[in-house]
Parts: structure tokens; sequence; C-alpha cells
């Protein structure tokens, strides 16, 4: 089993240093958020966002609707408001229902492979409406840091139009 983990380990890092993702743009977002326990074992997630060098307003609200031990749905939802100069604005929502399967690899639940599928339908107020797949295979570490439960993320992620 110890073979295991570090082959997974060692393959999700190599995603990480094989640059699949490199894009040559980034952003920064003061983001604040909460989750919030549902009862049965589910929860709410809210988030709000702010970029400050582009005067972006982002909110997210995604429920996660545990069906059992390891599957659980997300059925999620997010606008995002940007101005484009004018008094013109880029409103953008989208829907993203998403699946998760979560396999424990040790007996304490700490480490996890997570396999989420996701099916994004995005569509701008006066623009045009797009949809894509989106799979993420990643592996997760739970801990607890100052007595708070945390989790620590390796994700991999392949997206279809």
């Amino acid at each position: 089993m110890n073979n295991l983990k570090f082959f997974l380990l060692g393959f999700m890092l190599w995603g990480v240093t094989s640059n699949a993702q490199s894009l040559d743009t980034h952003k920064s977002f003061i983001l604040v958020g909460t989750s919030v326990k549902i009862p049965k074992n589910h929860t709410i997630n809210l988030f709000g966002g702010y970029s400050v060098e582009d005067h972006i307003q982002l909110t997210h609200v995604s429920p996660s609707i545990k069906i059992n031990k390891v599957l659980s749905f997300s059925p999620s939802y997010t606008y995002m408001n940007s101005p484009l100069g004018k008094n013109r604005e880029y409103k953008l929502h989208q829907l993203t229902p998403s699946v998760t399967l979560s396999i424990p690899i040790d007996k304490k639940y700490k480490w996890i492979i997570q396999n989420q599928h996701s099916y994004l339908h995005q569509f701008v107020e006066g623009g045009a409406e797009t949809s894509f797949y989106k799979a993420k295979l990643g592996l997760v570490y739970r801990t607890k840091i100052f007595d708070k439960s945390t989790n620590f993320l390796l994700n991999d992620e392949i997206c279809r139009s």
C-alpha cells in the first residue's frame, strides 16, 4: 500500500512539472468564504471575491450533497461581473453540476484519491453560451492546523468543449 501512495504522489507531481496547463496570464483575487454544515453531513460553500486590479466581482454558491461514504453531488452556481468601461459590464453566469468520488487509501482517512467529473454551462448576458466537460483527478491530505481541519490538494484537470 505504501508503494501505491508513492506512485500516485509521484504521478501527481509529474503532472505539475510537465507544464501541461502553463498559461501566460494571472489574476489576483481577495476571497472571503464560509462552509456551513447542513443536516445529514451535507455542506454549502459560499464565496465572494474581488479583483483589485480588474475590479471583477465574483460570487460562488456550492452545496455538496453526500450520496454515500465515497460519492457526492455538487450543483454549483457562479456569478462574475466585470466592468468593460464606458458604462458597460460583462456579466457571466455559470452552472456546474459535478460528481466526486473520494476513495481513502489509508485507514485513518488522511490520504484520499478524488476523481471529480463536472459539466460547466456558461452564459453571458447579451452574449454567447458555452458548455464544456471537466475531469479532475487529485490527491488530498487531511490534517489539523490550530485545531481546524485542513486539506492539502494536488490536482490535475482535463477540459473538453
